[in-house]
């Protein structure tokens, strides 16, 4: 049996989760359909995309975009991982990182500042939400 992400890509619909959402693109190529087939099997593609353990950036490696491609998928799992610690510990339905975070991750988009300064951020982000 195919699964669902792979029926998709097959119609040449690429596919990106953010946070809990799922991107879909080329915007030419989602159809009223093919939203109404990825809301039906959102979760297994969503599964089914975190679990998958090799990642391809979709851009031509050496480009602007590549590099923030590779950037946002790095600050992406690390920001994840910060939640989960927090997720663990506490049972809220909602968590917001701060603006700081936000900051720094922007900054890092700009090479303003280091990935290391985002996992600095991400972890203070942590402590102070499973400190309050």
């Amino acid at each position: 049996m195919i699964s669902a992400s792979k029926v998709l890509e097959s119609k040449g619909i690429s596919l990106r989760v953010i946070g809990e959402d799922l991107s879909l693109s080329p915007k030419e190529k989602v159809t009223p359909e093919v939203v109404q087939f990825a809301k039906a099997h959102k979760k297994e593609i969503i599964e089914e995309i975190q679990s998958s353990i090799i990642y391809q950036n979709p851009y031509p490696p050496g480009t602007k975009e590549a590099r923030t491609e590779s950037l946002l998928q790095v600050m992406d799992a690390i920001y994840q991982t910060s939640l989960k610690k927090v997720q663990r510990d506490y049972e809220w339905s909602e968590l917001i990182p701060d603006q700081r975070l936000e900051a720094v991750r922007q900054a890092v988009l700009k090479s303003q500042a280091k990935l290391k300064d985002f996992q600095t951020a991400a972890d203070e982000w942590a402590k102070k939400a499973i400190l309050n």
